[in-house]
């Protein structure tokens, strides 16, 4: 990869992980909270961008359901997330 290219890959990861925040608060509405976001994000390490998208989806539509609890220890919706990418649970975005 050539340093030129940098800038522009900065760019287009920071404007996708923008994408992402907007539809997980318009999915969860008052229960979106930035720091879970943050930390569902994080802890899924280096998957691809359109993995995370997938998991985060997945995580907030649990959310939703009351599937998974309103905390991030004891398997709350980061460790989902890593149990998911782990065991291929992902729903297919059609890719």
């Amino acid at each position: 990869m050539d340093s030129i290219n940098l800038p522009t890959i900065f760019v287009v990861g920071c404007l996708e992980l923008e994408r992402l925040r907007a539809a997980s608060q318009a999915r969860l509405g008052d229960a979106f909270h930035l720091r879970r976001f943050h930390d569902r994000v994080l802890s899924y390490g280096h998957m691809p961008p359109t993995l995370v998208a997938r998991a985060i989806t997945a995580a907030d539509e649990q959310e939703r359901a009351g599937e998974v609890g309103r905390t991030l220890g004891g398997g709350g919706t980061a460790e989902l997330g890593r149990r998911r990418w782990r065991g291929g649970g992902l729903p297919s975005a059609g890719c």
